[in-house]
């Protein structure tokens, strides 16, 4: 009972990795995916519609205003034109003056006073001339002289301006007590005789004034709960309505650009233009905001129209929080149901996973259920039930093989014995006072590997030897390094000469040569009395020269092509001589292309560093292949390691002497 515990407790799948869970949270996240995806595009697509409208609205809802800010005051003005052609023309009876400034008051109920000034002497010489001021207020008209204002008009400078003045103007927003506090704007013009010319001197002016309070009432016209803020600017930009009162008739649109609002440049530049302009701007505190500004006329008055883009799409976001709210409380009861479902859906593979624990347990007999059914769950059962005689099978096979690789690791461990007994062990070759130390070392990167090396007295007191290397590395190899040793060393055993024995080698090594291996070779012969040495290489490392007093350098040994590639008639010799002291160094590339952990190459650099003067060529060969070693460190060895050192050292007492 507790083996079986075991057993179900092994193939139990932990609810995170478990076939249903994933059912769940991939059904699930697909979906959430695909409904958050439509969602996201359907509201951005509505977002669009809904901003793209409320731009069209608020430029309507601004010209629409805009013309009937223009329609007053154009209106006014019309009012103003015909009191001064009248007054031009009816001649200097102050009753009929008075009479004309009464039409023009009940005329025009936009108009809250006029004004109506002809300077002395201007008709006729004796002329007094006519200064007369009309007042509505509180459903009255009062008049009297201008004289009566309380103050002097002729000083002032509206009335200087106007005199002067070529066309006529609205003034800037004003209250005193002639207005009783009210605000008003008035609309001047000069005076000149029936067929004078705009260059003509003035004989006198016509103002006629408008209540602000009429304006205010046309822009209170529009939608109070749209979230639109107007904005009404004077010819000179002062603001007249605006969102803050306390901006209203206190700071123009400039100062407020300079001061507070750099966001409201592009209006500022359009009002100066008398052009309309629509942008979209970010104000100071982050909010976004939508501006449509429309001239009123040719009056130089601009009305602006201001709407937060928060508060167009906030009808949007409330309906895109009770959409989600209601996609989570169905995306809840979806998973519910999908957890129902997929608890059904998953139970055949829980049990055939139960089973599956068991056959990795070996117990191959263990029953399986579902084998009747017939869609993918059957066939999966079918599949395991022909799995257990072939899993049976498959083991003794792999029993045979595991036998089978045992038995060739012993005969490649036996080949390696063989290869390494084919080389010959470190020894000196003594000539009088003179004695020559060879050792080597050979590291293959497999069992068996394709470099190799040879050194023997071809004759008495003359020193022949050579290090290769193979194109391949395993069995391959070593089978091509055993052919390529005997036709080197039947060749040194012809010839006296480094190059001819390498030419020789050339011709034989390319017969039958069907795998198109090759080997690089350094040959050569040092006389161990003189010292005298002869090199040649085939395609080989260049050797390394260490002198007694510790210079060690990479002799310049001009190549030629490796044996088996094609028969050779030539190849360069390199003859110098080894002083007492000195050690030649032999090396394949394992050592100079030997990798770290960071795949960088060991180099020539770091071998000359490694070698040190006067120690024995068997200590030189350890102490390199410990340096390569620990530049490696734990990187895999990739190729064939050959070290031969061979170093002249002479008895103390005849050093002197030579």
């Amino acid at each position: 009972m507790t083996a079986l515990s075991s057993v179900q407790d092994a193939s139990a799948v932990a609810w995170r990795h478990s076939l249903r869970t994933r059912l769940m949270l991939w059904g699930s996240l697909i979906q959430v995916a695909l409904l958050l995806g439509l969602a996201v595009l359907f509201y951005l697509g509505a977002r669009q519609v809904v901003v793209r409208n409320a731009r069209e609205e608020v430029a309507g809802l601004a010209q629409q205003t805009a013309r009937s800010l223009d329609a007053t005051l154009g209106s006014v003005q019309v009012s103003g034109r015909t009191l001064a052609a009248g007054a031009s023309a009816v001649g200097r009876q102050p009753f009929n003056l008075r009479s004309l400034l009464h039409a023009t008051l009940e005329g025009d109920p936009d108009i809250a006073g006029a004004l109506l000034v002809i300077e002395p002497g201007t008709l006729k010489g004796d002329d007094r001339g006519f200064a007369w001021h009309l007042r509505r207020a509180n459903g009255r008209v009062t008049e009297q002289p201008a004289d009566a204002l309380g103050y002097d008009y002729r000083t002032m400078p509206w009335y200087r301006r106007t005199l002067t003045a070529q066309a006529p103007w609205w003034s800037e927003p004003y209250s005193d007590a002639s207005t009783g506090g009210d605000y008003l704007t008035t609309y001047n013009l000069p005076l000149r005789l029936p067929g004078d010319g705009v260059q003509a001197p003035a004989i006198g002016m016509v103002s006629v004034d408008v209540p602000l309070k009429r304006l205010q009432a046309i822009v209170g016209e529009l939608p109070a709960n749209a979230g639109l803020q107007p904005m009404l600017l004077s010819p000179d930009g002062l603001f007249v309505l605006h969102p803050d009162p306390a901006l209203r008739f206190h700071r123009t649109l400039e100062a407020h650009v300079a001061r507070a609002r750099p966001d409201l440049s592009p209006l500022a530049a359009a009002v100066a233009a008398h052009a309309p302009v629509r942008f979209s701007h970010t104000a100071p505190d982050g909010e976004r905001y939508l501006t449509q500004s429309a001239a009123v006329g040719d009056t130089g008055w601009t009305f602006a129209l201001t709407v937060s883009e928060g508060y167009i799409v906030a009808g949007l976001n409330r309906i895109a929080l009770w959409v989600g709210l209601g996609g989570g409380t169905a995306l809840l009861l979806w998973l519910w149901l999908l957890h129902r479902y997929t608890a059904r859906l998953a139970r055949p593979i829980e049990d055939l996973t139960n089973s599956a624990g068991h056959f990795s347990q070996g117990e191959f007999d263990y029953p399986l259920r579902h084998v009747e059914r017939q869609d993918e769950v059957g066939v999966m059962a079918r599949a395991f039930d022909s799995a257990r005689g072939s899993i049976k099978r498959q083991l003794a096979e792999i029993a045979t093989l595991a036998q089978a690789r045992q038995r060739m690791q012993s005969e490649l461990s036996i080949a390696r014995d063989i290869q390494q007994a084919m080389l010959p062990d470190g020894r000196t070759f003594d000539s009088a006072h003179k004695h020559l130390e060879t050792y080597a070392l050979l590291e293959p990167a497999t069992m068996v590997g394709g470099d190799f090396y040879q050194f023997f007295e071809t004759e008495p007191g003359l020193l022949w030897f050579v290090v290769g290397d193979v194109s391949d590395k395993g069995v391959p190899a070593a089978l091509f390094m055993a052919r390529a040793m005997t036709v080197l060393e039947v060749a040194a055993r012809r010839h006296n000469r480094p190059d001819a024995i390498l030419i020789a080698a050339s011709q034989r090594m390319v017969e039958g040569n069907e795998t198109c291996m090759f080997a690089t070779v350094l040959c050569g012969l040092i006389d161990v009395h003189s010292g005298d040495y002869w090199l040649s290489s085939a395609g080989h490392e260049p050797p390394v020269l260490l002198g007694a007093d510790g210079h060690a350098q990479l002799l310049a040994v001009e190549s030629g092509p490796p044996l088996g590639i094609e028969p050779q008639t030539r190849y360069p010799v390199v003859r110098g001589r080894l002083a007492a002291g000195a050690t030649l160094l032999s090396y394949t590339d394992g050592i100079t292309e030997a990798m770290d952990t960071q795949q960088q190459a060991y180099g020539p650099e770091r071998l000359l560093a490694a070698l040190e003067a006067g120690i024995d060529a068997q200590a030189q060969c350890a102490r390199v292949l410990a340096a390569v070693h620990a530049f490696t460190a734990t990187a895999p060895q990739s190729d064939d390691i050959t070290l031969l050192a061979i170093r002249l050292r002479q008895d103390p007492t005849r050093e002197g002497s030579t």
